[in-house]
């Protein structure tokens, strides 16, 4: 894969995304979706954002492509009457740290779409924003005064210190889902999620746990107090025209428990 053929991607829109949906721990409730990009190579076939995203942000294409894709999930969501008042989430480079005016064109995005900004959540890897403290400080309070939640991704692979982590003003911690697919049954693995679920709480934060895939994880971070849950185990990631379909049927197989 070459610049050129990304710059091609991007103006063929080759880019198309996927939706995985989170639930609340505790009542298994929808609370959101996060929108993922694939790239639809018409040689290699499909090709995964750890793949292309690294090419982008190498060749300083990452903005372009963030704002393909916002501007394909925010469409997505104001045309989806079914998903409307739950969050979507969208991740961001830690290249676009400090780029206020794509936080800008987001927020009109967001107005073209008809949709408040308090529904989406930006997400940032715990790496890149504790690389540059201030940087970070900046982006994340001028994203916040836009009306953006903001959420710190793959969280809990670096120890980010306490006070650090309380002066960012973000709303939501999302641990990594490395730590969930560690064996969760094992004592070392659950103490460890533990204390970064209690973290984000001591904090006020909301907190995600991300690569659930088997119910004995579910049933541990319902026990635990984690808010919200997303994997495999819950739902694959799934084209924005089948959302709809899998949200009713979910409805249905869920009453069908009940009855």
């Amino acid at each position: 894969m070459t610049k050129q053929d990304l710059e091609v991607a991007i103006s063929e829109k080759q880019i198309r995304l996927v939706y995985q949906p989170k639930i609340e721990c505790a009542t298994g409730a929808l609370t959101g979706f996060e929108a993922l990009a694939r790239w639809d190579h018409p040689e290699l076939g499909l090709v995964m954002p750890d793949l292309f995203i690294p090419l982008a942000e190498q060749s300083g294409l990452i903005d372009a492509i963030t704002d393909q894709v916002a501007g394909q999930a925010l469409r997505w969501y104001g045309d989806t009457p079914a998903v409307q008042g739950l969050t979507l989430s969208i991740n961001l480079s830690e290249k676009s740290l400090g780029n206020m005016e794509l936080a800008d064109r987001l927020k009109a995005k967001c107005a073209e779409a008809g949709i408040s900004e308090g529904c989406v959540i930006l997400e940032i890897a715990e790496q890149s924003a504790m690389d540059d403290q201030l940087l970070t400080l900046d982006m994340f309070a001028g994203l916040r005064m836009l009306g953006f939640r903001v959420s710190i991704d793959h969280f809990g692979l670096r120890e980010t210190s306490t006070p650090l982590l309380a002066r960012l003003p973000f709303s939501e911690i999302k641990i990594d889902k490395s730590i969930a697919l560690a064996d969760s049954r094992s004592f070392e693995s659950q103490e460890y999620i533990k204390s970064k679920v209690d973290l984000g709480h001591r904090l006020g934060l909301s907190v995600v746990t991300e690569g659930v895939e088997d119910r004995e994880t579910l049933e541990f971070l319902k026990k635990i107090g984690c808010d919200i849950a997303q994997g495999y185990y819950i739902a694959c990631p799934m084209s924005g025209d089948l959302v709809t379909d899998w949200m009713y049927g979910r409805d249905e197989a869920r009453m069908r428990r009940l009855l």
